[in-house]
């Protein structure tokens, strides 16, 4: 009989076992915030609309004027009504973006009500931020042919270099480096070929004694 009791205690003790294992490969699986649900997949992808590009008949609003003056940077456009927006506003505000980004990440906000955009900027500590309530889209639609959020633009020298969809800051950010590293190494060699063939055309020729 005591063989027998001892031999169930020995199975609880297994099923017990069993049992905290597999409670923690689930928390494990669920993660510290314990919601249980993944983060979506990163992205960012290259617009390819060809109706985006800088129309330099209009004016850049005043408060972005500090940003544009950088010799590259890149322009987040969000809405007030996009519901993926809040997530890049979160992301910006809690991310340390305002120190990272050096000035050189500026926000435009497109809202049909200033109060609202003004509340949301507060809200997420956009005001750290070079930025710009653009009323209705009014300006980004004038200036760029854009209507859709959020758009991470990327300039250099004035000019718009590239525009992206995306859904996280990390990745847009990364992308944003990358091509600027891209150009400066581009012209970096094209300056060298273009010295090596100055300093070609002036050696003096060979002479036939």
């Amino acid at each position: 009989m005591l063989i027998l009791f001892a031999f169930v205690l020995l199975i609880l003790a297994g099923a017990v076992g069993m049992l905290y294992a597999m409670c923690a490969e689930l928390a494990s699986r669920v993660g510290a915030g314990g919601t249980g649900t993944a983060e979506p997949t990163r992205y960012v992808r290259p617009l390819g609309r060809s109706t985006v590009f800088l129309r330099d008949s209009v004016p850049w609003p005043a408060q972005l004027a500090d940003l544009r003056a950088q010799p590259d940077f890149l322009l987040v456009v969000l809405s007030t009504s996009c519901s993926s927006c809040n997530t890049i506003m979160e992301q910006l505000g809690t991310g340390g973006w305002a120190d990272r980004a050096a000035g050189r990440l500026g926000v435009l906000m497109s809202t049909p009500d200033p109060q609202v955009a003004a509340d949301t900027i507060g809200k997420y500590g956009l005001d750290a931020f070079p930025h710009y309530v653009d009323f209705n889209g009014d300006w980004v639609t004038a200036a760029l042919g854009l209507s859709l959020s959020p758009v991470g633009l990327v300039f250099r020298h004035g000019l718009l270099e590239e525009s992206y969809v995306f859904n996280h800051v990390d990745p847009l950010w990364t992308t944003f480096t990358e091509v600027m590293e891209w150009e400066t190494h581009t012209q970096q060699n094209g300056a060298r070929q273009v010295d090596s063939a100055a300093a070609a055309s002036s050696a003096p020729s060979a002479q036939v004694v």
